[in-house]
């Protein structure tokens, strides 16, 4: 049995529609590249992939396993890699003594 609500179809556009906003930034993140660009996609993805995650914890049924939780763990890994860039158009200077 499923533990849904009933469909709702002005919240399911609703939620297309911010699905295909998400999709706008995580792209233009992707495409750009610029840190600050980079860094507010990744974390406006862990804002939904997290609770959608716990969500989905709480509820095992209705659980894809290891999927679930790359969702979470692929921006937590690029936010981490990306720690150290630098702004858009610099570059690091050699140590000079």
């Amino acid at each position: 049995m499923r533990d849904y609500p009933p469909f709702d179809e002005h919240l399911f556009r609703d939620s297309g529609a911010v699905n295909l906003a998400m999709a706008v930034v995580l792209g233009a993140g992707a495409v750009f590249l610029e840190r600050t660009l980079v860094y507010v996609a990744l974390t406006l993805n862990l804002v939904w992939a997290v609770p959608h995650l716990a969500f989905h914890t709480a509820h095992p049924a209705h659980t894809a396993g290891a999927v679930l939780g790359m969702i979470v763990a692929i921006p937590v890994l690029l936010l981490v890699l990306t720690r150290g860039a630098l702004p858009a158009g610099e570059r690091r200077r050699p140590w000079r003594r």
